[in-house]
């Protein structure tokens, strides 16, 4: 699945949202109709559709598909949490903050994932792992945050994953800083231990996976931020 694609078809669907091509309570297109628009798959339709329920963007209601939510905490998260974040001018705070989130989601997602977002968890881990295997870092790391935001939305907590989006935008260079002083071995580990918690729904086992991870995580950070500020 090409991610390139998905960000696309996510960011012509927000913008149809937004401008008010489809309004508030209508159904949408079906998948195959967003697929022939868009001219890409249907999968890549599918998980475009997934990032924007996780959102609030868009509910299911049986027999009438796929609607736009009516205003509501989507779009007060959207007004409070970016002016916060951006207010804040000590990047450290934020990566804290996260780190807290990150914890919290791995324990609520054994409660709430689907089967959907399991597959899309396991889809991200094994591109990391190829990628990983060729060389190809940057991609290997962008699939590594592709599975942090999925367990986020496997939480299912609207307020975990529009700060979490929000936050991926303002640390993205140092997260990718981070990620590439990672044992690419330790990572896919990591990785392999929190699916299987997961999938165990073992809330306990799967925190404290995440936890050890974010921790050694957030000492990467202070070092990175201690050598920039080093630097003249």
């Amino acid at each position: 699945m090409n991610e390139n694609v998905v960000e696309s078809i996510y960011n012509k669907m927000v913008e149809s949202i937004t401008n008010g091509q489809w309004a508030a309570g209508s159904k949408i297109p079906t998948e195959n109709e967003l697929a022939k628009t868009y001219q890409v798959s249907r999968s890549s339709v599918r998980q475009a559709i997934s990032r924007l329920k996780a959102l609030g963007l868009l509910e299911s209601r049986q027999g009438s598909g796929t609607v736009i939510k009516k205003s509501g905490i989507s779009a007060t998260l959207s007004d409070i949490i970016p002016t916060i974040m951006f207010e804040i001018e000590d990047n450290l705070q934020i990566f804290e903050f996260h780190k807290g989130i990150q914890i919290e989601c791995a324990k609520l997602a054994c409660l709430r994932y689907t089967d959907e977002q399991m597959e899309q968890l396991m889809f991200h881990s094994r591109k990391m792992n190829e990628y990983y295997s060729d060389d190809n870092r940057n991609r290997a790391i962008f699939h590594d945050l592709e599975c942090h935001k999925t367990i986020c939305e496997m939480s299912g907590n609207l307020m975990f994953v529009r700060a979490t989006e929000i936050i991926y935008q303002r640390l993205e260079q140092c997260f990718f800083q981070i990620c590439a002083t990672f044992d690419y071995k330790e990572s896919i580990v990591f990785h392999e231990r929190l699916i299987a918690a997961l999938k165990d729904r073992n809330p306990i086992f799967s925190s404290s996976v995440m936890e050890a991870h974010q921790w050694d995580t957030y000492q990467k950070f202070l070092n990175i931020s201690k050598n920039s500020h080093r630097s003249p």
